[in-house]
């Protein structure tokens, strides 16, 4: 699979949103730059905003 997001703020600016919902750690950081880098920008949100819904139900 090639990477989505090539671009460092691109990237950086999804690490930044994802850790508005979850915990982002030393330890799992390269997990969620791997997922910023390789899924979709709108993918990504799209997540993030079903977690939002799902977390105030």
């Amino acid at each position: 699979m090639a990477p989505k997001n090539t671009d460092p703020s691109i990237v950086e600016s999804l690490l930044y949103k994802m850790g508005e919902v979850v915990s982002i750690t030393d330890k799992n950081k390269k997990l969620y730059r791997l997922y910023a880098t390789y899924y979709s920008e709108n993918m990504i949100d799209r997540a993030i905003g079903e977690f939002k819904e799902r977390k105030h139900q």
